[in-house]
């Protein structure tokens, strides 16, 4: 004797319509959670952007006003550094190159079509 298993139809066609509706559900969080993802990377690759150059403030020295305190020792100028919401300007030091030969590449404002970004000095070897 076989017993013949009969599935109800309407019930299958409605369990394949919660299916849908929960899978729905879920790419639309997911493409949700990935549309705010990319507006916060556009806001924050935008965050370090100016529309001028900025100039060094009159009581920074560009140059060294005086001689070397050490042999070897090395001017760095001053820099921006993006604090918070804005640059600042960072005055120059002396410094002691990492290695033999070592030469101080100072830093340079770059233009882009989204304004102006300060690239930092870095040591050349």
């Amino acid at each position: 004797m076989k017993i013949k298993k009969s599935y109800d139809t309407n019930k299958l066609l409605c369990m394949h319509k919660v299916r849908c509706i929960i899978k729905i559900l879920a790419m639309k969080k997911i493409f949700a959670i990935l549309i705010v993802a990319f507006a916060l990377s556009i806001s924050n690759a935008n965050a370090q952007r100016v529309k001028v150059r900025l100039n060094f403030p009159v009581g920074i020295s560009v140059n060294a006003n005086n001689r070397a305190p050490f042999s070897g020792a090395v001017w760095v100028g001053p820099e921006w550094a993006w604090r918070g919401s804005r640059y600042e300007c960072v005055p120059g030091y002396w410094a002691k190159p990492r290695r033999y030969n070592s030469v101080w590449v100072p830093g340079h404002w770059k233009y882009s079509r989204r304004g102006y970004r300060w690239v930092p000095g870095h040591w050349n070897y």
